[in-house]
């Protein structure tokens, strides 16, 4: 049986998990308490929580009512709960043999999204397989910049590059 995994960043669950979040999001390494400060001012500027797995957990949702009951679908963070690991066993024991992973980062980095990939593979279950639906920046199509481009820098061979590289199509392959 198939399983969807929706994977993000994560986000802490209150002001006073900001510590603990940091100390993950730094592979391990304690955040100063300057930068607790900085991190919570942030968050308190957008209210206190920011909105990421909320937003994940109803995307998940509304995925789970479109696949029906037979279709297990999950949310893991890398960086905090519910974590990848976590719900990688939750849909091994709804049944799951295949997982399809599916990053919400709206680009491929290896800073983020590969991370999210290597906790995948490395949090499976035994007799669990996993397949990530992902973009990578090589794929993707190339697109000739506006016309309008060059009346900010001048020159369209100026502009060229940079616009090629920001805007990409949306060829998508599978990583297995």
């Amino acid at each position: 049986m198939n399983g969807v995994l929706l994977m993000a960043h994560g986000t802490p669950s209150s002001m006073d998990d900001m510590p603990e979040y940091l100390t993950l999001v730094r592979g391990g390494r304690p955040p100063s308490t300057e930068l607790v400060a900085e991190m919570r001012h942030n968050y308190e500027a957008i209210g206190g929580q920011s909105p990421l797995t909320a937003l994940t957990q109803a995307q998940a949702a509304a995925l789970r009512a479109r696949l029906g009951p037979d279709t297990p679908v999950a949310v893991g963070m890398r960086n905090w709960t519910p974590f990848i690991k976590d719900a990688l066993r939750t849909l091994a024991s709804a049944g799951a043999t295949r997982v399809i992973g599916i990053p919400m980062a709206p680009q491929f980095s290896t800073l983020s999204v590969q991370k999210y990939l290597d906790a995948a593979t490395a949090a499976l279950p035994p007799g669990v397989t996993f397949q990530a639906i992902v973009t990578p920046r090589k794929l993707r199509k190339r697109r000739a910049p506006s016309p309008n481009a060059q009346e900010f820098s001048g020159t369209r061979s100026r502009t060229r590059a940079p616009a090629a590289r920001l805007n990409r199509g949306s060829d998508r392959r599978s990583i297995s």
